[in-house]
C-alpha cells in the first residue's frame, strides 16, 4: 500500500508538471520570431518602439506591425506569416476592419 500510494503521487507530480503549448500561444510566439519582437507585458510604449497587434477574424488569430514613428500599418499576416490581403482589394481589406476583434498587443521592439 505505502508503494503504490508514492507510484501514485509520482504519476499525479509529473502530469501535473507537464506543460502543453495551445496553438493560440504557438502562433503568437512564430509571430513574434517572425518580426523580432520580445513579448509585450504591459510596459509603456516610446515613439521609437514597433509593436505587434494581434486581432481574431473568421476564427482564426492575425498580427499586424505598428510603427508609430514612422507612422506605418503593416498589412495583417496570419499565423503562418502569409499577409491577408495579397493581392488586395479594397473590399476584403473593408470586411477585415469591420468584422475584426481587437485582442491587444503582444509583442514590442
Amino acid at each position: 500500500m505505502k508503494y503504490s500510494t508514492l507510484l501514485l503521487i509520482f504519476i499525479l507530480t509529473n502530469l501535473l508538471a507537464c506543460t502543453y503549448d495551445n496553438p493560440e500561444s504557438l502562433c503568437v510566439d512564430r509571430a513574434l520570431e517572425q518580426y523580432g519582437m520580445r513579448k509585450y507585458q504591459g510596459e509603456h510604449i516610446q515613439d521609437w518602439n514597433d509593436y505587434l497587434v494581434k486581432y481574431e477574424w473568421e476564427g482564426d488569430y492575425y498580427f499586424q506591425l505598428v510603427s508609430t514613428l514612422a507612422d506605418v500599418f503593416m498589412d495583417p499576416t496570419n499565423c503562418a506569416g502569409v499577409e491577408v490581403f495579397k493581392p488586395y482589394t479594397e473590399e476584403s481589406y473593408s470586411q477585415f476592419e469591420q468584422e475584426y476583434v481587437y485582442v491587444g498587443i503582444v509583442g514590442i521592439r
